[in-house]
């Protein structure tokens, strides 16, 4: 959902739809709900970035776990 002009008539209807249909609230719970709660709901959320290990962290880690007859396998 994009941000509206500050001059630009409240789309209700599409809120409506979106926090009753689509997010599953109940009426008492979306009429309780800020426009820009309502906002922050309908902004896809940004992709997960995880932290991928260096080559010397996956070394100390097989290096700390090894795999091998100790552990039941190999």
């Amino acid at each position: 959902m994009t941000k509206p002009h500050s001059n630009a008539p409240i789309p209700w209807s599409a809120l409506m739809a979106f926090g009753l249909t689509r997010m599953r609230l109940s009426p008492e719970t979306f009429w309780a709900l800020s426009l820009a709660e309502v906002r922050v709901m309908a902004t896809p959320p940004a992709p997960l970035r995880l932290a991928m290990p260096g080559r010397a962290e996956l070394e100390a880690l097989a290096q700390r776990y090894p795999d091998g007859e100790r552990h039941g396998r190999g």
